[in-house]
């Protein structure tokens, strides 16, 4: 993960092959998950290979866990 601008973080993973990037836009209030690029994952008209959503999935969980963890400080 690398923050490019204020609110803005571009977040890669690499798995074998594989390789995903989002980028997170966020404030105070909420933050989003938005499909950047990729590369060995099939994107062709809005579709994608079906194990990029898990991921997504794992990082919006683990940037929840994160808020949270922060929040009781």
């Amino acid at each position: 993960m690398k923050r490019t601008d204020p609110g803005i973080i571009s977040a890669k993973i690499f798995l074998r092959k594989h390789v995903a990037e989002v980028e997170i836009k966020y404030d105070r209030k909420q933050y989003s998950i938005t499909y950047k690029n990729s590369e060995k994952l099939n994107y062709k008209n809005g579709k994608i290979h079906k194990n990029y959503n898990s991921w997504i999935q794992n990082l919006d969980r683990g940037v929840q866990r994160q808020l949270l963890l922060s929040s009781n400080q």
